[in-house]
């Protein structure tokens, strides 16, 4: 991948230089790996802006869990009665942030799949 330095990047530069010392290719996905490479550190709604302060319109939307946008206030205010509420993902189980149960429900509902 190439490294040089884009025009208006040089913060993002430094960052995937300091990365590439511990990350091969300065990313932990294959997905972030880009040209030119950039590094995105704020969202708001359909806005992103990278450690330079260039503002980009977000039509990626991080494959799609943001349709709501970065940072929606519902969504945050949300996670944080969550979190503060002792919640956490324990790795096995399942939890009461489970959503899939959730969006079973209406399912099993929809093609008559009665529940045990």
């Amino acid at each position: 991948m190439e490294t040089g330095v884009v025009a208006g990047h040089t913060k993002s530069a430094a960052i995937f230089t300091h990365n590439r010392k511990f990350i091969p290719g300065g990313v932990v996905s294959v997905n972030r790996a880009t040209q030119p490479e950039i590094v995105f550190v704020k969202g708001q709604g359909a806005y992103i802006w990278d450690a330079d302060g260039n503002q980009y319109i977000d039509y990626h939307a991080a494959f799609a869990p943001h349709f709501l946008g970065h940072n929606d206030p519902y969504v945050t205010d949300a996670v944080i009665r969550v979190l503060r509420e002792g919640a956490s993902l324990y790795g096995s189980g399942t939890t009461v942030l489970d959503s899939s149960i959730q969006a079973a429900k209406p399912l099993t509902r929809r093609f008559d799949w009665p529940a045990p």
